[in-house]
């Protein structure tokens, strides 16, 4: 049972629903986690918060699926689904199918079932990421530049483990996954640089890499240790981005990249290396191009 009061264990416990506008912390600025007031499991995240016009704090979907279940709600004789926290099955409200895009859903909440911890970033932290804003497109340029030359995928890809971290301090571990192709099923750990890893097979359906695979998207874990795809390998990874790599419409690979730093990636890491990926998933199309010309 959790130490709230009355009204939030009417509501995390017995399924109530709080008075419209009655909490202001979804309103907070600045990026942050919405987690469970009474287990504090990681459910939702500021960069999915939405207006929804309804007076309830609304979200497109929560931080993690699986962090979250759902169930049949008869109340007031409407069949609803109503959503709860996985690990302490405490009553967050209920989800609708009118949100916007790209997940159509409104997880429609109540505030008084979760608490707002916000991520601020040290004053050395901020200068690091507005360097990097610089630091993107010149990446990207000598990049592009070094494919059009490189003799092979090894090649291009130690050049970007390399050149990615030593601009991008809070990169503190990047690597690339292949998938296996004698088994389209696994991924194989190929050219990184940072700390070794025992994870150099990954069957799909596991961890997050196999998670980007398997949803054929970006997937950012602002908090990994909160997050349960995570595949632990260092005590020191705070956070992780994982990005498809794709050639001739399908997925062959990833570029994945941890932080020693919580909720370190934003959209612009995101753009940055989907561009990358861009880049290596058209060297591959060309040499597989060139390879098949040959024969």
């Amino acid at each position: 049972m959790c130490e709230r009061d009355a009204s939030a264990s009417l509501h995390n416990r017995r399924g109530g629903t709080e008075r419209l506008h009655s909490v202001q912390c979804w309103s907070l600025h600045g990026k942050g986690f919405y987690r469970c007031i009474c287990c504090d499991a990681l459910l939702f995240s500021s960069d999915t918060k939405f207006k929804s016009g309804t007076g309830w704090p609304s979200s497109d979907s929560p931080y993690a699926k699986e962090n979250v279940s759902e169930s049949i709600d008869l109340f007031l004789r409407m069949e609803r689904s109503a959503v709860s926290c996985r690990r302490c099955d405490a009553h967050l409200r209920c989800v609708f199918d009118d949100g916007p895009k790209p997940t159509g859903l409104r997880h429609c909440m109540n505030l008084v079932a979760l608490k707002f911890v916000k991520f601020v970033y040290p004053p050395e932290e901020v200068q690091n990421k507005s360097m990097s804003e610089n630091a993107f497109a010149q990446i990207l340029s000598e990049v592009s530049a070094f494919a059009e030359s490189a003799s092979d995928l090894a090649g291009l890809q130690n050049f970007i483990v390399e050149i990615i971290p030593r601009r991008l301090p809070y990169y503190n571990w990047t690597g690339f996954y292949v998938l296996d192709p004698d088994d389209s099923e696994t991924l194989v750990l190929g050219p990184f640089h940072g700390a070794p890893t025992e994870h150099v097979r990954i069957p799909v359906s596991q961890g997050i890499c196999g998670a980007a695979v398997a949803q054929n998207k970006t997937v950012i874990a602002d908090d990994v240790n909160s997050d349960p795809r995570y595949l632990a390998c260092s005590l020191e990874t705070r956070s992780e981005i994982v990005v498809p790599i794709r050639a001739n419409g399908a997925v062959v690979g990833e570029i994945d990249i941890d932080s020693h730093d919580l909720a370190a990636f934003s959209l612009r890491d995101m753009e940055f290396l989907e561009k990358c990926a861009t880049i290596v998933g058209g060297f591959m199309e060309r040499s597989q191009a060139v390879s098949s010309h040959a024969k």
